[in-house]
């Protein structure tokens, strides 16, 4: 799926877990990881949006393969853990984000190997960039809309 796609289907499941959960905390702080987070498992691939505009990130695609390490739980254990220590509400928000880029990635035909280097891909129906996707970021934008107007 393309970045805008993560990031509005990020901030959704977000906004829902967040008041379901009823967590409490710098909301400023939970959505700018939350957002990183949605998009951080394509830091690998040359194009992505972290890599067009972070330029020290361009050289992660050299050594790591696309859909590889990064679309995989060990980033996603590995970095909630982490910010969990230093903050409860970014290392929730960084598990969130980075879920919501992982499931929505399993929908597509690429699929992704969740338990990375061991071979079992969870793939879906849907082309990256393709009518299903649209259809997909069209709804959840939407819905972002009706929550807030």
């Amino acid at each position: 799926m393309l970045a805008h796609t993560h990031v509005v289907i990020g901030l959704v499941i977000g906004i829902y877990l967040r008041q379901v959960l009823q967590l409490q905390g710098d909301v400023f702080l939970y959505y700018f990881v939350l957002i990183i987070a949605s998009v951080l498992p394509d830091i690998d691939h040359t194009g992505s949006l972290l890599n067009k505009t972070i330029m020290i990130t361009k050289i992660i695609p050299w050594f790591f393969k696309h859909r590889g390490i990064f679309h995989s739980i060990w980033p996603l254990v590995i970095g909630s853990g982490a910010l969990y220590t230093w903050s409860f509400i970014a290392g929730i928000a960084y598990f969130i984000g980075y879920t919501s880029h992982l499931l929505t990635d399993s929908l597509t035909k690429a699929g992704v190997n969740w338990f990375y280097p061991v071979q079992f891909k969870i793939k879906g129906p849907l082309h990256t960039g393709g009518i299903g996707e649209t259809a997909l970021f069209f709804a959840f934008t939407i819905f972002l809309l009706i929550k807030f107007f």
